[in-house]
């Protein structure tokens, strides 16, 4: 039973992160940003919004220094993990 239930909490976060974006094509930008940010730091959704405030603001930071991506691409990485944040 609790293995179901903290399944549907995991499909709930990210169900509520892609429900809450209107346009079509910013939902698939975000949506793979985000897999990507999220597969980089080897962690799901639910695990990194349960992290601290610190944390969280570290593994964003990091993330484009790391990669060493465009600024043009930072933006949109930053933009989709906000977005989920929020």
């Amino acid at each position: 039973y609790q293995k179901l239930v903290m399944q549907v909490q995991k499909e709930d976060a990210y169900s509520n992160f892609v429900n809450s974006i209107d346009s079509e094509k910013t939902k698939e930008v975000y949506q793979y940003s985000l897999n990507r940010f999220l597969q980089y730091w080897q962690t799901d959704l639910d695990s990194f919004l349960s992290l601290s405030q610190q944390e969280i603001s570290d593994l964003i930071v990091n993330y484009p220094i790391n990669k060493k991506v465009s600024r043009a691409y930072n933006i949109v990485i930053f933009s989709a993990v906000m977005h989920c944040v929020k």
